[in-house]
């Protein structure tokens, strides 16, 4: 949902009345949302590719990821293409291919604007990057993303009864 779907369902009516202060539970709330939106952000598909459809899905993958990244400017993004790349390369996650062809579908079908696919893309390339990372500390994915950080605005809405 974008910011101008939020902010037009939990728009104030003129004739509704401000609490005179936050119930005691309001912020534990907005905490568990973020939480919830941490862990939505970097959980592991459960869906894995095994046999022959495999190799086809990985390459799939690797074809969008090759034409995505020649299309792009963003150095960012393109970094992260190539981290993506390798590791479908070597295979180390299967349900990566699965990820990233999801993506390429939702963009086919106009479901996904480029610049959301890019963003989920950034975000594959921290999260798997990370994964294959940690077990060297000292080598953590060189990618500043922001989509990574709290979000920017966060909107509640604490009905009180």
């Amino acid at each position: 949902m974008s910011f101008v779907e939020a902010a037009e369902i939990f728009e104030a009516k003129p004739n509704e009345l401000a609490a005179d202060e936050l119930p005691s539970y309001h912020h534990g709330q907005v905490q568990m949302a973020v939480r919830k939106f941490e862990e939505d952000l970097l959980t592991q598909s459960a869906d894995a590719l095994s046999g022959p459809q495999a190799d086809a899905k990985t390459n799939q993958a690797k074809k969008f990821i090759r034409e995505e990244k020649a299309a792009s400017t963003d150095d960012k993004f393109r970094k992260a293409c190539e981290l993506l790349y390798s590791l479908l390369e070597t295979g180390t996650y299967t349900n990566l291919a699965t990820e990233i062809n999801q993506v390429r579908l939702k963009c086919d079908k106009n479901q996904l604007s480029p610049a959301k696919a890019h963003n989920l893309m950034m975000t594959y390339a921290v999260k798997y990057g990370h994964k294959a990372n940690e077990d060297n500390d000292d080598e953590q994915p060189e990618l500043p993303i922001t989509i990574t950080d709290m979000p920017a605005i966060i909107i509640s809405e604490t009905f009180t009864l």
